[in-house]
């Protein structure tokens, strides 16, 4: 299993548990890795989501998930040459 950068939309299937296929694969993905990876713009829209919604439980507990998890920050973002 390759290192990967969860994107929102595959970070919010992680987070949710419905699936169990997502499930299986982020335990074993956390397992051979460590901690799941995603940015801190993906962060920024989950947190964003949940507040929109006035999620707070919801919010509450993403915030122990994320520190669980290795969050990359973003920026400062260069043009390439």
């Amino acid at each position: 299993m390759s290192v990967v950068l969860l994107d929102t939309d595959m970070l919010s299937e992680v987070i949710k548990l419905r699936d169990a296929t997502v499930r299986q694969h982020a335990l074993d993905y956390t397992r051979q890795h460590g901690p799941l990876p995603f940015s801190a713009f993906t962060r920024y829209e989950v947190m964003r989501g949940y507040k929109q919604q006035g999620a707070v439980r919801q919010l509450a507990n993403f915030a122990v998930f994320c520190q669980h998890a290795l969050i990359f920050p973003a920026g400062p973002f260069r043009r390439p040459t």
